[in-house]
Formats: structure tokens, sequence, C-alpha cells
């Protein structure tokens, strides 16, 4: 059996991180996986003689809707999904790249459950397929964590890393300016733009139905929304550690911006996700502060328990539950140090954890049965 991922630009290379996993995921499940980067024209010229005609592959995966249509006169990928499945993985909310497949017979892998229940609401299929890392990953190998020590050292004691990107608010809220007035109320009261969705009737809620239709001014609009209450809760984050004077390490593109909200922290500049993954052993905690989404993983909690690193969740129920006494830590909680029985035991816990459940290979065998059922 053999299946296709489409492929094309991403940041600090983590999607390719994760598409790597998921390839050799499918292998241990029986599939030869070809790549195809659809990036551009060019591209795709240079990858078409290395790969199968599209009716030899059980299915195909695009990153992010990526490469759907016609691709040459021989490759047509939504004529493929006509008759075969079709996934669009999508490592953020769809409601940013809905317009790429809406209308398609495509079925949607979801980051969170609400993103699932988004999805369905706007009659497109769809799965929940939260981030998780490879069955094969180095880190569940039993010498990873002695060669870990050796290479880095003690964790730094009372260091708390926060990997993450510059969102701007004041461009996002200048953005919004024509419908602040109107809107401008209901935006500040929401935690995410989900809730947005809901308080505008685009989503139902536990006590009434959807009112409004979706529409592409809506879906702009929403949009923004997303950034500037991301943007809202981020610097939200950095504020209160400050306030707490609880120092973090910043590390992502453009970090270095923050220093105008916020110039108590140290801001370093983005590095690759291998990188990255290195600098989690070196830190006692990794800082997640909810992506956007409510219901759902990040990479940046599966990553750091997988490392042997404790993650600190702010207002991130979700993900607190998942791996409680397991990894996670509430923020407003007394921290263990890394040297503490209830850090290493809560560590050992989550790395069996994310082995039995978070694997790129449980999701999907799950998500293939699904389809061979089909569900």
């Amino acid at each position: 059996m053999k299946a296709l991922i489409l492929t094309g630009q991403n940041q600090y290379s983590v999607v390719s991180y994760f598409l790597n996993g998921i390839a050799d995921d499918l292998k241990l499940l029986g599939y030869d996986v070809d790549f195809l980067n659809v990036e551009n024209q060019t591209n795709i010229d240079k990858g078409l003689p290395h790969i199968c005609a599209l009716e030899q592959y059980a299915f195909i995966i695009s990153f992010n809707g990526v490469g759907l249509g016609k691709l040459s006169d021989t490759h047509d990928t939504l004529a493929y999904a006509k008759t075969n499945p079709l996934y669009v993985f999508c490592v953020d909310n769809p409601l940013h790249l809905i317009l790429r497949f809406f209308g398609h017979p495509v079925t949607i892998l979801c980051v969170a459950q609400e993103h699932v229940e988004f999805m369905r609401a706007c009659g497109i299929k769809a799965h929940y397929f939260p981030h998780a890392i490879s069955h094969n990953d180095p880190a569940f190998s039993s010498n990873e964590d002695a060669s870990s020590e050796k290479q880095y050292g003690l964790k730094k004691p009372n260091s708390i890393l926060f990997p993450v990107s510059f969102n701007d608010k004041q461009a996002a809220f200048n953005e919004l300016a024509p419908v602040w007035k109107s809107l401008g109320a209901a935006i500040d009261a929401c935690a995410n733009v989900t809730d947005f969705l809901q308080r505008i009737g685009v989503l139902p809620t536990a006590t009434s139905p959807a009112r409004t239709t979706l529409n592409e001014s809506i879906l702009r609009i929403s949009a923004v929304v997303d950034r500037y209450l991301r943007a809202k809760e981020r610097e939200a984050c950095l504020l209160d550690f400050a306030q707490r004077e609880i120092k973090l390490t910043v590390v992502g593109n453009n970090v270095e911006r923050y220093r105008n909200v916020c110039d108590f922290h140290e801001y370093e500049q983005s590095v690759s996700f291998d990188a990255l993954r290195n600098k989690f052993k070196q830190f006692e905690f990794v800082l997640h502060q909810s992506p956007g989404f409510e219901r759902g993983l990040h990479e940046r909690v599966i990553h750091a328990i997988a490392a042997g690193t404790g993650v600190i969740a702010w207002n991130a129920p979700f993900a607190l539950s998942a791996f409680n006494n397991a990894g996670a830590f509430a923020h407003n909680a007394p921290l263990p140090n890394a040297t503490d029985a209830l850090y290493t035991n809560a560590l050992e816990v989550g790395k069996k954890q994310l082995m039995t459940n978070h694997t790129w290979k449980a999701q999907l065998a799950y998500v293939l049965k699904e389809q061979n059922t089909g569900g």
C-alpha cells in the first residue's frame, strides 16, 4: 500500500518534523510514503516524475490544503478525491484555510476538538487529530535520557522556556477598526475565536442553535479576530509572569518586539525545531499558553514532556487535564524542582502516556479505521 503527502513551506521546519513523523508511523502501519512539494510549479514539475499515478495511492494527506486541484495534465488531486480519501491536515484553525477546501470532497484533520465542530457545522467531514510524536521518536529510547543528561547536564534551576512567535495585537486591532464600534465589546469579551463565532451565531452553543450563515465577510473578520485575541492573550501571559517576578526565556520569530510590551523577560531569536527540542532539555519547564484554541494539544506540550521537561499550563485547562500528574503543572500552583520526585515521577508517567496515546501511529490507525468502516 502507498500514501502520498503534499507539502509546502512551513515556519521553523516544525511541520516538516510532523510530516516526517507521520510518514515514519505510516510505514509502521504498512504504507510506503511518497512526498510531493507543491509550494510552486517548479517544485511540482521536479517532483512529479518521482511519484506514482495518483490512483495508485490508498490516500493523500495535504498539509494545510496545499496542492488541491490540477497539478499537471495527469495529476489532479481533487479529481482523485471524488473516489478516494484525501485528508487535509490543518495544523492551525481551519477558518484561515477554509476557502482552499470548502465544497470539495475532503476530510479535515483538526488539532482541536472545537475545530472539528466548526468544520462539521460548515458541512465538512473532520476528525480530531491533535499534535503527536512519532512512535519511533528517540525520546522513547531508554538510552536517550542518559545521553541527554551527559550532553546538556542538569536543567537550569528555576528556568522557564516560552517558545512562541510575536503576534502583533496593534496591527490586528487596526484591521478591526471599521467594525470595532459594533463588535469591539463582543470581541474583547471572548477568550478565543470559537467564543466569537458562537457569540455572533455562526456556531451553536449549549443553549442556542446557529443563526448566522458564514460568509466571506464574516470569515475575513473572524480570521483577524483570531489573530487579535491570540496576541492579546500572549501579552497578558508575559505581563502576568513579570508581575510575579518570574523571568521567562522567550524564543521565537520576532519576539524581541515584545520588549515594547514587557522588557522584564529575556528574548531570543527563533531556532529550528530540532534545536528547540534540544533546548527543551536544558530548562526546568516549558510554558504553554493556549495558541488560540482550547480543546487540543500543542507541540510545546508534547515535545517538552517527551524531552523529560515539565510543562506549565497558563490558562490552558485542556492541556493541564490531559497531562495531570503526567508532566503538566498549573501556572498558579507551587512548582516542584526538576530534582524532586514529584517532577521526575510525573515526567516518567507522561512519557508512557505519550507512547500509548499520543503517537501519530495511534491517531492514524484510528482515522484509517474510520475510513475503512465508513465512519
